[in-house]
């Protein structure tokens, strides 16, 4: 969890009387919704308060005339198929820690950019109608739910932030 690690360094190396660097790259913000953006901020904050270190922070930009809403769905669409087995790969793991049985080639990874709310919602759409089932007390296995041909589960948000909307998640 982020904040344990964030407690962690801050007192490993704050103790030390050390200026703290906090960094965090890539696009794992774009998963938080504003609460806890707010949230991972002010426990950093904590820490650097007063001159005492500083946060680099790397985010996606959102569509612009740079940067089209087409190229940044390509990115969650690659013709690799990456992103989509990284996706499908989600519930092989799903299977892993809960017992589930579900079958990836039943699936198909939906990524769509969202220009109004500036993020890629993924989703993952049943190829079939599907039964999922858990392993039941005694043996065997009972249904757990079913899935319509088409039904989609929401998997990941990734947000984009302008320079405007950074501020201002900053200075909340």
């Amino acid at each position: 969890d982020h904040e344990a690690a964030i407690d962690a360094a801050g007192g490993a190396f704050g103790a030390e009387g050390r200026e703290l660097c906090f960094l965090f790259m890539g696009s794992s913000l774009g998963n938080f919704d504003d609460g806890e953006v707010d949230a991972l901020f002010c426990r950093v904050g904590a820490w650097i308060a007063g001159g005492r270190g500083r946060l680099w922070l790397g985010l996606d930009s959102p569509h612009s005339p740079a940067k089209s809403a087409h190229r940044i769905g390509r990115a969650y669409n690659d013709e690799e198929g990456w992103t989509a087995a990284f996706t499908l790969n989600a519930l092989s793991h799903v299977n892993d820690i809960t017992g589930t049985d579900f079958d990836t080639a039943d699936w198909r990874h939906v990524a769509e950019y969202d220009a109004a709310s500036t993020s890629v919602l993924t989703h993952v759409e049943a190829r079939r109608a599907v039964v999922l089932s858990v392993p039941a007390e005694g043996g065997g296995r009972r249904e757990l739910r079913r899935f319509a041909a088409g039904e989609r589960v929401f998997v990941e948000q990734s947000r984009k932030f302008s320079e405007e909307e950074t501020r201002r998640l900053a200075e909340a």
